[in-house]
């Protein structure tokens, strides 16, 4: 599943139930059923008694308690005083979620989906040498299998964890001179350009609430930001499509269409 990068897209159990009797005739009949049916099994049986105050148990053959948790992995490693680390879990099978403990147990860092994707990364700059402790869960509790690999954080990743905190620190200009410099540092990585969309949209919703007005539709962005939008949505396509990923160049061929145009496009959105 691929989740839509911006504002106007991203910010975007069945149960049954007994009513009782309606009314007094239906109400009758269901009592009617229940005796019908204690009597059947009091024939069936010539065995249980009924008697007001007395209970029928059976002896319990095991009585045990327990604590069922959900399912993880944990995987500890040594780490030292100003090392920068990537800590990544990704898998074809689930949505993952990661967690890491610090040396006194406490959670320091928390990461479910990243760079538009359902896989998780955390870029951790360890502040205390001891050993820490990596929790992989799945998101929905569903199994299956998965990658999980601590290394030195890459440039590219230590620069997108900055740029990252730009744009959800609301420095739109910062965030997306950071995501420009990320672009030509990995041309061939989809997720930096589908993060500068994200700061391009958050820069105009922020505009537009400042002027008393709301997002509607393509029409109301900037031209030069909607050609910004459309630029990097395209080439975004081009390169899931060089991956063999037709799905995902589908739906953001069509994000960018509809971008372009106004109007929505009938394909995988």
């Amino acid at each position: 599943m691929y989740c839509q990068p911006f504002g106007w897209g991203s910010m975007a159990l069945e149960r049954s139930r007994y009513d009782g009797a309606k009314d007094n005739r239906s109400y009758e009949q269901s009592i009617s059923k229940l005796m019908g049916l204690a009597a059947a099994t009091l024939t069936l049986t010539g065995t249980m008694v009924f008697a007001p105050g007395s209970a029928v148990q059976a002896e319990a053959i095991l009585q045990e308690q327990g604590t069922l948790r959900p399912a993880e992995d944990e995987y500890a490693f040594a780490a030292e005083a100003g090392q920068v680390l990537a800590i990544v879990m990704d898998s074809a099978d689930f949505d993952t979620v990661l967690t890491l403990m610090g040396p006194d147990g406490q959670e320091v860092a928390f990461n479910d989906d990243s760079g538009g994707t359902l896989n998780s990364r955390i870029i951790y700059s360890v502040p205390t040498t001891g050993n820490y402790t990596i929790v992989a869960r799945s998101y929905s509790g569903q199994g299956g299998n998965y990658n999980i690999e601590v290394r030195p954080a890459t440039a590219y990743e230590v620069g997108y964890e900055s740029a990252q905190a730009s744009l959800m620190s609301g420095d739109y200009d910062a965030a997306i001179a950071e995501f420009t410099n990320l672009i030509a540092l990995e041309p061939a990585n989809p997720e930096a350009y589908l993060s500068r969309v994200d700061a391009y949209f958050s820069q105009a919703y922020e505009a537009m609430e400042a002027e008393g007005r709301f997002f509607e539709g393509p029409d109301d962005l900037d031209p030069e930001v909607r050609a910004n939008v459309v630029s990097d949505l395209e080439t975004v396509s081009g390169l899931y499509a060089e991956q063999g990923d037709e799905f995902a160049a589908e739906s953001f061929a069509s994000q960018a269409e509809f971008i372009r145009t106004g109007v929505y496009p009938e394909g995988p959105f």
